[in-house]
């Protein structure tokens, strides 16, 4: 077994705190709350890639396509031992004025002070459609 019930409510608190830096397009400071080594996975790349390079990746993305970056709005959060669940709302204007709407299922793995591993699963068609 690993973690503990205080592990678990400071892992919930953790993950909270980095989707509030990533609302506010604070990446840097979100960057700092997880491993640089750790990996996460989303169904865009398929891959796992270290946080360290997902960062980039991710602030080009939504500059390129969000014209006020991205909004998550926290659904149910469960946690036990290292691991957190989050089901989440993102809502967008897209750089054409569209509005983007997507469901969210994050996994995440962390540690008390960092997040070590994430994965994250949306609608892909719907994020294919809005952005083909």
């Amino acid at each position: 077994m690993t973690g503990t019930p205080d592990q678990a409510v400071a892992n919930k608190a953790l993950v909270r705190q980095w989707f509030g830096l990533l609302n506010e397009g604070r990446l840097d400071e979100a960057a700092a709350l997880s491993d640089p080594d750790g990996l996460i996975w989303s169904p865009r790349v398929r891959v796992d890639l270290p946080f360290r390079d997902w960062y980039p990746m991710y602030g080009r993305m939504i500059g390129e396509r969000f014209s006020d970056g991205l909004s998550f709005e926290l659904g149910p959060i469960t946690a036990e031992e290292n691991r957190v669940s989050v089901i989440a709302e993102v809502r967008a204007r897209k750089r054409d004025g569209a509005e983007y709407h997507n469901l969210y299922h994050f996994y995440f793995e962390a540690d008390g002070d960092r997040i070590t591993g994430a994965r994250e699963y949306n609608d892909t068609l719907y994020a294919f459609q809005a952005f083909a």
